[in-house]
């Protein structure tokens, strides 16, 4: 992936915020899940 391109476009940063959250989402489906019990 063109990384250093993509941090360099504003909308870059949203797609690394995305790709973040990407990352984060199994942990948050998990808390999701455990708060539900």
């Amino acid at each position: 992936m063109e990384g250093k391109v993509i941090e360099n476009s504003p909308s870059g940063q949203i797609f690394i915020k995305y790709e973040q959250v990407e990352k984060n989402s199994n942990f948050v489906v998990f808390l999701s899940l455990t708060t539900m019990h």
